[in-house]
């Protein structure tokens, strides 16, 4: 009897080891660590206005790259340019098929720190226009942590913007706070 429960607590002893080192392993920092050649800038509906374009969906067809849709992110880029708003975007993913969870005016920091979680990221919409009305612009959230913010601007795709996270959580909030991301799996993390 002893021979048989030995090996089973060896064997659930090992596994345990196994899992705390798999989930307490070295993080990935920016979690959403998109490499620069699946990234997309902003592209313009009008030359006249450059940054006039698409936020919305540049930062969708980055987030179902992270997310291994990179068929799905083609798809999207050929079918929709120009401004978007929530319930307009959640229409279309709605047309296609696309599974998400999304939030808007709830300011669910949760939300945030759940798409960091699992490693999915997220859109989130900041900025507000002259009457108060927001957001102006779509970005990725691609960090958060007890004290910082990540953001890749499709403005700016060389580099993640750092800022305190109470800063970028007042900003998101003040600007509506809109999130969304697609529920599909993320790619591995980097293994150091």
């Amino acid at each position: 009897m002893k021979f048989l429960i030995i090996p089973a607590l060896l064997a659930a002893t090992v596994l345990t080891s196994l899992e705390g080192t798999i989930l307490t392993g070295p993080t990935e920092v920016p979690v959403v660590n998109l490499p620069m050649a699946l990234r997309q800038s902003n592209y313009t509906c009008c030359p006249r206005h450059p940054f006039n374009g698409s936020c919305v969906h540049c930062s969708l067809q980055m987030l179902l790259q992270w997310q291994n849709q990179p068929a799905l992110a083609a798809w999207w880029k050929s079918q929709y340019k120009g401004g978007e708003n929530y319930s307009e975007l959640c229409s279309r993913l709605d047309s296609a098929g696309i599974t998400y969870c999304a939030t808007i005016g709830k300011n669910d920091i949760a939300f945030l720190e759940w798409s960091i979680k699992t490693r999915r990221g997220c859109m989130a919409g900041v900025g507000t226009t002259k009457n108060g009305m927001g957001p102006t612009h779509m970005i990725i959230l691609a960090h958060l942590d007890s004290e910082k913010a990540g953001i890749l601007d499709n403005n700016d795709i060389k580099t993640i913007h750092w800022y305190p996270r109470d800063k970028f959580l007042a900003w998101w909030k003040k600007s509506g706070s809109w999130a969304l991301t697609p529920l599909y799996h993320p790619t591995a993390p980097l293994v150091p």
